[in-house]
């Protein structure tokens, strides 16, 4: 199958799930659905460990995941204390920094290169997040 079908397929699925959490957050709290959204993650999660090569994991590995985790779980509340408080069509394009940001920290920390194909996109990136978030309080096409 082509990636770029599955990435489609996925942005999809990914809207679909944003507007599915917008409804449950009238009635819950962010922190209560964050909570319960990572419990059935881990009970699914569970089906998984008969599979684990426990014995190739490092230490270190468990520590750097370990800590990934920790981001993860906070920029989850944080997203959906977003889209709890905002509305969905003026928060989630905020959500399209996550790629700039981080073609930009693999620059920077890894040393990935950065085409300028790669560096228009970012451009472009910003270009629309500010046309998308200033739209409603700025006609950019009048005199």
């Amino acid at each position: 199958m082509d990636w770029y079908l599955i990435a489609f397929i996925s942005a999809i699925l990914s809207a679909l799930a944003a507007i599915s959490q917008k409804k449950i957050l009238f009635d819950m709290e962010a922190l209560d659905f964050s909570l319960l959204l990572s419990l059935f993650n881990a009970a699914l999660a569970l089906l998984l460990i008969p599979s684990i090569a426990f014995s190739e994991i490092s230490t270190l590995s468990l520590v750097i995941l370990y800590g990934k985790t920790i981001l993860g779980a906070i920029a989850f509340w944080f997203v959906m204390l977003a889209i709890k408080n905002l509305e969905i069509s003026g928060a989630l394009p905020l959500m399209i920094l996550t790629p700039a940001l981080v073609a930009l920290s693999a620059f920077i920390i890894l040393g990935e290169t950065i085409s300028a194909a790669e560096i228009t996109g970012l451009g472009l990136l910003l270009i629309g997040i500010y046309v998308l978030e200033t739209s409603s309080s700025l006609d950019i096409f009048s005199n």
